[in-house]
């Protein structure tokens, strides 16, 4: 009973991944990016997303304080978004592998990686619900020629709100890195929706 009772109050303590998005200085000129809901977004006037007909997707950086995650996570978790960016942008552009006056460019920079802890899930999920989803925030830019058309600062958590099928979502509990996985393509599916509608 007793344990119970603890487990219970953790539900209370435990914080789930920041959802507040980011300033990192990733992106120059940050007060142009104004509230949108939860995020921060900026569109240039008259820009039509039907004026995009290539785009470049620029390496990921992060910039994280690198303090919680060990290097090879943190490597795996940008080569997964990386990949996200390509296959979203895909369903819609031509995404080139070389940036040229023509194409779009995507700057993106990883600046908060929350991931699950996974024997505080494991605990949970025997007398309640694990509560740790993970999460992630990613500032971004899209450019042409140096000239910024749309930015957005956003950060999502893991856990069930997230891309994938309720199993996959659930087992995720139990990963480390899963649920981080899910926000970040969440990110990007996201970021497309959001260009495309201009």
């Amino acid at each position: 009973m007793k344990f119970l009772l603890l487990a219970l109050s953790s539900l209370a303590l435990i914080s789930c991944a920041t959802t507040d998005p980011t300033n990192s200085g990733f992106l120059s000129n940050s007060e142009e990016l104004k509230q949108d809901g939860k995020d921060l977004r900026f569109r240039k006037a008259g820009f039509q997303s039907s004026a995009i007909k290539q785009v470049y997707i620029a390496p990921v950086e992060l910039k994280t304080d690198g303090s919680k995650l060990p290097a090879d996570l943190q490597s795996e978790l940008k080569s997964h978004y990386q990949e996200a960016l390509a296959t979203a942008f895909s369903q819609k552009y031509s995404v080139v592998s070389k940036p040229s006056s023509r194409a779009f460019t995507v700057r993106s920079a990883i600046t908060k990686l929350d991931t699950v802890n996974v024997a505080t899930n494991a605990v949970l999920s025997i007398v309640a619900v694990p509560v740790d989803t993970g999460g992630a925030s990613v500032e971004t830019e899209l450019l042409k020629n140096s000239e910024r058309h749309y930015a957005e600062a956003r950060s999502v958590a893991g856990g069930l709100t997230g891309s994938g099928n309720f199993a996959s979502k659930t087992l995720g509990y139990l990963s480390k890195t899963k649920h981080t996985k899910v926000a970040l393509t969440t990110i990007a599916n996201d970021l497309v929706a959001q260009i495309s509608r201009q």
